[in-house]
């Protein structure tokens, strides 16, 4: 049965989430019983929905608040539940409906919308086997001029592997992009321990598989319900495949921090000898299929006699590692100065030719430190006076 009752327009940031889909046609649809707004993926056409003030149905999509920015360059937009009415594109007929938890990414007005289906609800007379699986991740960034690059990522119903597809859609024709794609699964957690695969510790077989080091001290993750290992990672907000981002922690005021993900690590020093543990807040960002790992620590805990061990990390510090794939990785860190002194930052790039020093270029680039709004308005700016003077911007480039 379809829900919908009622045909409203969006709003204009609604409207942004429409422009991501607008051009997507990867099979072709002749919905009669739709609204404007549908748009097709595979074997499915969506037709989005909200639930009105008044308990009816409203056609089209919700806003999308943004989690985060720096525009006019980049905006990204947190998890908004939506809902859409679900049809079979040949049949011309109403599957039901399923629940999704939505977020967008606008990149320079490119709109990209990606959404998860969290519930789903069959028809009279169907079956939830009729609709998309739970778990399913489906993706549409809008290049614009009919160019739309379309990912889904559909969980296995058999233990197997998920099925990751990609399709570029052109004014000429659609053109399968599987093979670049299909090892990067947004339906699949974000993996935090792939950061470190070229940094592996490769001593005392009684530390941990998972276990790497950094400079003196190794780090073995260990599993918050126990056992070696690190704990998967919830994407927050992305556009899959090109980014996801997950955990972190969101400072909710007042000196109240909310850890988004956590990773507790035993500690070695160089001699292999555990010296204690840590715990830490952990964020994982997924770039093109490579992994980049943050944990700062918040806590330590040292064995008997080892409560002023160098090997243990001091809180505040700030751990980093970017595994750019190849046997190429970045390390960042960040580990706060001791009575007063200045924080030490240090910044390696490890690849198969070597490591290199890269302190000079990032060295006063201090993750610890906060960031200050007030950097971003210098002292040759000033709004009150400045005569505000219009450019063509085709002009200014000699254009």
């Amino acid at each position: 049965m379809n829900r919908r009752l009622i045909l409203v327009g969006l709003s204009a940031t609604g409207g942004l989430v429409t422009a991501a889909f607008l051009q997507v046609a990867v099979a072709a649809a002749d919905i009669s019983a739709t609204g404007a707004d549908t748009f097709t993926i595979g074997n499915y056409t969506f037709d989005p929905f909200t639930v009105g003030t008044t308990g009816a149905d409203v056609e089209g999509f919700a806003p999308v608040d943004t989690l985060t920015g720096a525009p006019p360059l980049l905006e990204l937009g947190e998890f908004t539940p939506q809902s859409f009415e679900v049809f079979d594109p040949t049949a011309d007929a109403d599957l039901g409906s399923v629940d999704t938890s939505e977020t967008v990414t606008d990149l320079l007005s490119l709109v990209n919308s990606a959404f998860t289906v969290k519930d789903v609800a069959a028809a009279d007379g169907g079956s939830a086997s009729d609709l998309p699986t739970v778990g399913s991740v489906y993706d549409a960034f809008n290049f614009g001029g009919g160019f739309e690059n379309v990912y889904t990522a559909i969980p296995s119903t058999t233990g197997g592997a998920d099925t990751v597809t990609d399709t570029l859609v052109t004014p000429l024709g659609n053109v399968n992009l599987d093979s670049l794609f299909r090892g990067i699964d947004a339906a699949a957690p974000l993996n935090p321990g792939a950061a470190f695969t070229g940094l592996l510790h490769s001593g005392d077989s009684n530390i941990g598989p998972d276990a790497f080091s950094i400079g003196n001290t190794t780090f073995d993750p260990t599993l918050a319900a126990g056992g070696e290992g690190f704990d998967p990672v919830t994407p927050l907000v992305g556009a899959p495949p090109l980014l996801e981002l997950g955990g972190g922690a969101a400072n909710l005021g007042g000196g109240a921090v909310l850890p988004l993900a956590t990773q507790d690590f035993n500690i070695y020093n160089l001699a292999g000898t555990e010296v204690g543990s840590i715990h830490t807040t952990e964020a994982v960002t997924a770039l093109f299929g490579s992994t980049d790992t943050d944990f700062t620590v918040t806590s330590v805990d040292p064995l008997a006699g080892e409560a002023g061990s160098s090997a243990l990390p001091t809180v505040g510090s700030v751990y980093d590692v970017f595994n750019i794939s190849g046997g190429l990785e970045n390390i960042y860190t960040a580990i706060p100065g001791v009575g007063g002194a200045a924080d030490t930052v240090t910044d390696t790039a490890v690849t198969p030719l070597g490591v290199i020093d890269l302190d000079a270029l990032f060295g006063n680039i201090d993750a610890i430190a906060p960031l200050d709004p007030g950097d971003a308005f210098t002292a040759g700016l000033d709004a009150a006076s400045a005569a505000v003077t219009s450019v063509d911007p085709l002009a200014f480039l000699g254009l």
